[in-house]
C-alpha cells in the first residue's frame, strides 16, 4: 500500500498524471466562447470583466471564470453571391456586393487575413488568404472577374453550401474567426441543411456575421425564398455570435436609428465600419458549466453592472447553444 501511494505520488509530480489539465475535465464542462459587446450605435463596449456577465444553464448559474478581450489577427472568409436574384435588379446587388467587399479591405480588422469566394449554385471561385490590400483588390478583383463570366443562367442558389465551403476553407479556424456572406440570403438549392451548418460553426467556434442586401423586384413578385432567407440567414448568424447589417439604409431599423450621421450614406459607411471591428474584436469568456452537455443546448448569458442588473444599452453576440463534448474541437 506504501509502494503503491508512493508511486501515485511521484507519477503526480513527474507530470505523469495532470490532474490540472482541461483535458482531463471529462464531462468538458470548462469552455472558452467568443462574446461581442456593443452599444445601440455598434461601438464596442470596453472595459468589462467577469463581474460583468452573468450565465445560466437549465437554471443552473454559469461561472464565468475570466473576460479578457481578444484582439488577435484573425481569418476572415468574404462569400459574394453571383447568383440571378444578386444579379437581374438592374446589377446593383452585385455592384453593391462589389463595393462593400472593397470597404472591408480597407477598413478591415488589424492584421486579418481576408479570403474572397464567389458562389450561385455551386462555388465558382476562391482567392486565399492575404493581408496585403493591394494583392487582396487583385484577388478580388479576379474573382468578380470570373462570378461575371459565369453568371449567366445562374438562377439558383446555395448559400448553405456555400458557407459550409467557406467553412473548409478555414481548415483549422481559430476561435472567433468570421465567414461573412454578401447576399439577399436566397437558398433554393442547398444539399446541407441550414441546421448543420449552423452546429458546425458552433463547434469550430466560427461566428457568422451577414451582410444582407433587401432589394425591391422590378417585375415579377417575391419568391418564398427571397421572403424567408433574410431572417433565417439572421437566426443562424446570431446563434453563432455574429451580427447582421441589412443594407440598403433603413431597410431595417438597428443599427441605423441610433447612428449620428449627416446622410444616410454616411450612416451606412459607420455602420460598416463598426460592424467590421465586431470582427476583430471580441471577449474572451473562460467558464465553467454546471454540468455535462449531451445534445446541442441552449443557454443564457447577458451583461449586468455592477448592481448585478441587465446593463441598459448594450447588446450581447454570443453562441447560443453549447455543443456536446465530443463535438468541440480544441
Amino acid at each position: 500500500m506504501v509502494a503503491k501511494t508512493f508511486l501515485i505520488a511521484l507519477l503526480s509530480l513527474t507530470g505523469l498524471i495532470p490532474t490540472d489539465l482541461p483535458a482531463q475535465d471529462s464531462g468538458c464542462t470548462r469552455r472558452t466562447v467568443a462574446v461581442g459587446v456593443a452599444d445601440r450605435q455598434w461601438n464596442l463596449v470596453q472595459g468589462l470583466g467577469a463581474a460583468n456577465f452573468r450565465g445560466s444553464l437549465h437554471g443552473h448559474g454559469v461561472q464565468i471564470l475570466s473576460a479578457t478581450v481578444d484582439a488577435k489577427p484573425r481569418k476572415i472568409v468574404v462569400l459574394l453571391d453571383a447568383s440571378g436574384s444578386m444579379t437581374d435588379h438592374e446589377g446593383d446587388g452585385w455592384k453593391t456586393e462589389r463595393t462593400i467587399s472593397g470597404y472591408l479591405i480597407r477598413f478591415a480588422p488589424p492584421q486579418a487575413s481576408i479570403a474572397f469566394l464567389g458562389f450561385s449554385r455551386t462555388v465558382l471561385d476562391t482567392e486565399g488568404f492575404d493581408q496585403d490590400a493591394g494583392e487582396l483588390l487583385k484577388r478580388l478583383s479576379a474573382l468578380v472577374k470570373v462570378c461575371e463570366q459565369r453568371r449567366k443562367g445562374l438562377q439558383r442558389t446555395a448559400l448553405y453550401d456555400a458557407i459550409a465551403s467557406a467553412r473548409d476553407l478555414l481548415r483549422a479556424p481559430n476561435l472567433g474567426d468570421v465567414i461573412c456572406p454578401l447576399t439577399d440570403a436566397e437558398d433554393n438549392m442547398s444539399q446541407t441543411t441550414p441546421r448543420r451548418v449552423q452546429e458546425e460553426l458552433l463547434t469550430a467556434g466560427v461566428r457568422l456575421f451577414g451582410i444582407v442586401m433587401l432589394h425591391v423586384p422590378q417585375v415579377r413578385g417575391r419568391t418564398p425564398e427571397e421572403a424567408t432567407g433574410p431572417d433565417r440567414l439572421h437566426s443562424m448568424v446570431e446563434a453563432t455570435g455574429g451580427n447582421t447589417l441589412f443594407v440598403p439604409y433603413g431597410a431595417r431599423s438597428e443599427p441605423y436609428d441610433d447612428i449620428r450621421a449627416k446622410t444616410p450614406a454616411d450612416a451606412v459607411d459607420l455602420a460598416l465600419q463598426r460592424l467590421f471591428q465586431q470582427m476583430g474584436e471580441f471577449y474572451r469568456l473562460e467558464v465553467s458549466l454546471p454540468g455535462t452537455v449531451q445534445k446541442p443546448t441552449k443557454w443564457k448569458l447577458e451583461v449586468i453592472d455592477a448592481g448585478g442588473k441587465p446593463m441598459r444599452g448594450v447588446e450581447i453576440h454570443y453562441p447560443q447553444e453549447l455543443m456536446p463534448c465530443a463535438n468541440v474541437g480544441g
